[in-house]
């Protein structure tokens, strides 16, 4: 396939990819239906096909959203519906990329690069196939040395620097989530917070400092 595409031509740029590669219907209806799967929990809360645990973190790309990671997770999730990863290692490439992206907004890094990034990322760290038989470990490795470049996962002191001025309530998505994950965090209260459009924030104090 191409690099890029947009909506308005993906139809033709994805008839020309079939003509070239002489791709029959058969496999078509069989990729078609392949990566529907995938999608729908990358888009649907509580799909069936896969755990809780992996619908609830794929539910943060969506709060926040950042849906420029799932050209980069269909082919996680492929790896993983081809026993080449297990639950927990798909869990942990998700828990870090959730991460990851939290870290990036507090430090207010721009999000213009992420589509570039998530884009080429799988092919850059598995193009070795047999990167595959240490999964986290090269995906963590070629993260890590990404440090100097504008696709770096900030440090430990960056985050917290950043966090310590971060005026959160400007990005209502982020503050949100962060706010609703420490409510349900809450052993002791057993109504989850759900977070939809119909949240809102209330302050404990005043927006403007006064006088008084």
């Amino acid at each position: 396939m191409p690099d890029s595409t947009t909506e308005k031509n993906a139809y033709q740029t994805f008839k020309k990819y079939v003509e070239k590669n002489q791709i029959n219907n058969k496999e078509i209806l069989d990729d078609l239906k392949k990566y529907s799967k995938y999608y729908n929990v990358f888009v649907n809360d509580d799909d069936k096909n896969y755990s809780p645990k992996t619908n609830n973190l794929l539910s943060v790309f969506r709060v926040l959203k950042q849906t420029t990671i799932y050209p980069f997770l269909f082919s996680v999730f492929e790896d993983y519906e081809n026993s080449i990863i297990d639950e927990k290692i798909l869990n942990s490439v998700l828990q870090f990329f959730v991460t990851y992206i939290i870290r990036r907004s507090i430090c207010s890094i721009p999000t213009n690069s992420l589509r570039g990034l998530f884009k080429t990322l799988y092919k850059r760290i598995f193009q070795n196939q047999k990167n595959k038989e240490e999964y986290l470990k090269n995906l963590y490795s070629f993260m890590a040395s990404l440090t100097n470049t504008k696709d770096g996962v900030p440090s430990n002191k960056d985050f917290e620097d950043s966090l310590k001025k971060f005026e959160l309530y400007k990005n209502s998505k982020l503050c949100k989530y962060l706010l609703s994950t420490i409510e349900n965090g809450n052993l002791n209260f057993k109504e989850r917070i759900e977070i939809d459009e119909n949240i809102t924030i209330e302050h404990i104090m005043p927006r403007n400092k006064t006088s008084y």
